[in-house]
C-alpha cells in the first residue's frame, strides 16, 4: 500500500499475496500468452517512457524532485552535483485484518523496502517486499488485494512468511503545476508484478500482473489539496489454479487534503477496485494519513482506515518512512 499516494496501485500499490490453491504451479510459472503480454507490455512502457524523458534531458539539466514540501526548495545547490542525486528509499509496513466476506478473520503483513528514483519528470523504483499471512487458506491476495476465493476454508488456520513478489514501476509526468499550483499536474506510470514469491508455502500465484495508471493533484488557496487517480489491472491466471477464474481489475483512489504548513499535511482518502473474482462487491477502503517533512527531506507518514464493503478489511494501519538522498 503506498499511503503516501495511491494504495496497492501502486502502491501500490501492488499483488502481494498469493493462492495457496496454486500449489502445484512452480514459482514464476504462467501461461505462454502471459508470458508474451508482459513483454510487448515491458517493451511499450520502457519505449513510451524513454520517449518522454529524452526530449527532456536533451533541453534542459533534470530539476529538483517536485515534492509537497516548500522548504525543499531551499536545498543547496550543490546536492544536484551528488552521483546519488534524485534516489530515495523507502519502507512503509502495512497491517490489515478482516474477514473478507468469510466466517473466520485473516490477517495480512507487508513489509516493503522500496529503492526509487525521482529527477525532473521521469520516475522509476523497484519494490522487494517480506510478507506474513494468517489465513485459511480461502482468502489470499489477488491483485494486490485479499480476496475471498471460497466459502468454505482450504486448511486450518496456518501461518506462512518469506520473500513476496518484486514490483518494477516507471512513470513519468505529462504536466506539472504551475508555481502558483492553480493547474493540476498528469502523471502516467506502469507496473509490473514479477513472480518472485515462493507458491508453494502460498506466498505467490506464480503469475505475473501489470498495472497501467494514471493520476492527478491540484492545490486550492494554497491549503487545500485534491488527488485522483485510475488505473486497470491486467491479473495473471496460475496456469494450475483455474477456479476462480481472476478477472482484470479497474482501480480507483481518490483523497482530500489540507496543508496546516510546509511541513504537515493531513489527507482523508479512499481506494479500491472492481470484483476480481465473480460475485462479490468491490474492494474499497478510506483511511486518514497524516505526512510530515523533516529538514532533510526525509519524510514520514501514517495512516489508519477501514473497508467500506464485505470484501473489505475491518481495519488497517500503516507506517511510512522516505528518505531522498
Amino acid at each position: 500500500m503506498q499511503i503516501h499516494g495511491s494504495r496497492g496501485q501502486g502502491r501500490t500499490d501492488s499483488a502481494r499475496f498469493s493462492p495457496g490453491a496454486a500449489r502445484g504451479a512452480p514459482s514464476g510459472a504462467f501461461p505462454g500468452p502471459a508470458r508474451t503480454r508482459t513483454a510487448v507490455f515491458l517493451l511499450s512502457a520502457g519505449l513510451f517512457l524513454l520517449g518522454w524523458a529524452a526530449p527532456a534531458r536533451a533541453q534542459e539539466r533534470p530539476p529538483e524532485p517536485e515534492r509537497a514540501k516548500a522548504s525543499q526548495d531551499k536545498a543547496p545547490a550543490e546536492k544536484a552535483e551528488s552521483p546519488l542525486f534524485g534516489l530515495y528509499v523507502e519502507t512503509a509496513p502495512e497491517f490489515e485484518t478482516g474477514k473478507y466476506g468469510t466466517k473466520l478473520r485473516s490477517e495480512f503483513l507487508y513489509v516493503p523496502v522500496t529503492l526509487g528514483y525521482d529527477v525532473g519528470r521521469f520516475s522509476a523504483l523497484v519494490t522487494v517486499p517480506w510478507v506474513y499471512q494468517r489465513t485459511q487458506g480461502n482468502v489470499i491476495s489477488v491483485g494486490g488485494r485479499p480476496t475471498r476465493t471460497s466459502k468454505t476454508a482450504a486448511h486450518a488456520t496456518k501461518s506462512e512468511s518469506g520473500i513476496g513478489d518484486v514490483l518494477v514501476d516507471g512513470g513519468y509526468t505529462l504536466f506539472k503545476q504551475d508555481k502558483d499550483k492553480s493547474l493540476p499536474s498528469l502523471s502516467l506510470d506502469a507496473e509490473v508484478k514479477i513472480p518472485t514469491a515462493d507458491d508453494e508455502r502460498g506466498l505467490g500465484t506464480g503469475a505475473y500482473d501489470e498495472t497501467l495508471r494514471v493520476t492527478s493533484d491540484v492545490t486550492f488557496f494554497k491549503k487545500w489539496k485534491v488527488s485522483l487517480g485510475a488505473g486497470y489491472g491486467f491479473i495473471g491466471q496460475p496456469e494450475d489454479f483455474t477456479k476462480p477464474k481472476f478477472h482484470d481489475a479497474i482501480y480507483w483512489s481518490g483523497g482530500v487534503g489540507y496543508a496546516f504548513n510546509p511541513d504537515n499535511e493531513l489527507w482523508l482518502r479512499t481506494d479500491g477496485d472492481t470484483a476480481i473474482v465473480k460475485h462479490q462487491p468491490p474492494y474499497s477502503v478510506v483511511y486518514l494519513e497524516f505526512d510530515h517533512w523533516f529538514k532533510n527531506e526525509s519524510k514520514l507518514f501514517f495512516s489508519v482506515g477501514a473497508g467500506t464493503s464485505t470484501a473489505s478489511p475491518g481495519f488497517l494501519i500503516s507506517l511510512g518512512y522516505e528518505y531522498f538522498f
